[in-house]
């Protein structure tokens, strides 16, 4: 008859392999898995960069948070989508942000499980809120680019300033500020797709524990 030998875990598998058996130890004494009490946290700093806004065009917010060892990098950007499903839009009266949780721990490659399913979990909690209007995203008054196509034969000027002549007859036409000129140029573009900005939340996670339970 075979002798079964009891096999002993670190806390730190042991939450990963049974989540719940590990909080359900750890509540039984009154600690959370991190050994803290309920209602004792690590103190939290927070602050802005303007330094990552800068950085691209797409950052409209940021924002580093810092618990012990721990330092997380979020960022929101903006970008243009099309809607494709326009009668399903019209009905959604609330937005949401899109999420991508990376904990960063020194390797490469594609997002783990915990990744996932933390982007997950944060999509359908902001969902949920409903604390963006969906009109509030949609383009109502996108821009037409009208470039002039006009050659200038002075080689005499530098190129630099070629380029700035060039340039000069190069106009934005709006629907609200130039309704003429625009519904004129509207007729001849690709201009009646319905658009609207989409929100992205990244959030980079820097550790140096193996566990997020102790982060906070």
């Amino acid at each position: 008859m075979t002798e079964l030998q009891q096999v002993t875990f670190t806390p730190d598998v042991l939450a990963r392999i049974a989540p719940d058996v590990s909080l359900q130890r750890h509540l039984a004494v009154g600690v959370r898995p991190n050994l803290r009490n309920v209602n004792e946290y690590r103190a939290i700093e927070f602050g802005d960069s303007k330094s990552l806004e800068n950085s691209s065009d797409l950052v409209f917010g940021s924002s580093i948070l810092k618990s012990g060892t721990t330092t997380i990098i979020n960022t929101l950007s903006l970008l243009i989508v099309e809607n494709l499903n326009t009668g399903s839009l019209e009905q959604q009266k609330y937005a949401t942000i899109y999420p991508q949780v990376e904990i960063l721990r020194g390797r490469s490659g594609a997002p783990t499980e915990e990744e996932m399913i933390l982007s997950q979990d944060l999509f359908y909690s902001l969902r949920h809120c409903r604390v963006i209007p969906a009109l509030a995203l949609r383009i109502d008054n996108l821009g037409i680019l009208v470039k002039d196509d006009g050659e200038h034969e002075d080689k005499d000027e530098d190129m630099q300033d070629a380029e700035e002549k060039k340039s000069v007859g190069d106009q934005i036409l709006y629907p609200d500020l130039d309704e003429s000129q625009w519904q004129y140029i509207n007729l001849s573009s690709l201009h009646s797709k319905s658009l609207s900005f989409a929100v992205f939340l990244s959030i980079k996670v820097y550790l140096r524990d193996i566990s997020t339970n102790s982060t906070f």
